[in-house]
């Protein structure tokens, strides 16, 4: 979603791949967020699609997007106004067919922890010296056990 742009656009790569709808020709050029301009030379009208198993439709402009299937924008936005929407879990609610639906985005995954390098641990070692939830680990899981001991690169 991008409530910068004006209009909903659509790969060049997903639109070669469409099988329906109608297209016509039409001339807009795109200034994209880095400065660089885009021309949309194609634009599918009034093209269904789904999200979530709800299904919209829109006049999609194509581009030749690069790292986005599709961008919906202002127009789609305004459409199903008024919305609430929580940026940190990723969610929106907007009305559709005289309810209120919640889109719900891919939440990043969060690791509390990340064991970056493990160079030699060995029982003899003092684990004491060690980050607190890894010695944490090791005591509970005993995950180095082993009657002789082990030895590790550095991953």
């Amino acid at each position: 979603m991008d409530s910068g742009s004006t209009h909903t656009f659509i790969s060049a790569t997903l639109a070669s791949k469409l099988t329906s709808g109608s297209s016509v020709l039409t001339s807009l050029t795109v200034q994209v967020v880095d400065g660089n301009k885009l021309v949309c030379q194609t634009e599918f009208v009034d093209m269904h699609w789904s999200v979530q198993s709800y299904t919209f439709s829109s006049n999609l402009k194509v581009l030749p997007l690069q790292h986005y299937d599709m961008i919906v924008c202002m127009d789609w936005l305004e459409r199903f106004s008024t919305m609430q929407v929580h940026w940190a879990q990723k969610w929106l609610m907007s009305p559709y067919n005289n309810s209120v639906i919640r889109l719900q985005g891919e939440l990043p995954i969060d690791y509390e922890v990340t064991i970056v390098e493990l160079s030699a641990i060995s029982q003899d070692s003092d684990q004491s010296e060690l980050y607190p939830p890894i010695h944490d680990l090791l005591d509970t899981y005993c995950v180095f056990r082993t009657t002789r001991p082990p030895s590790f690169s550095s991953l």
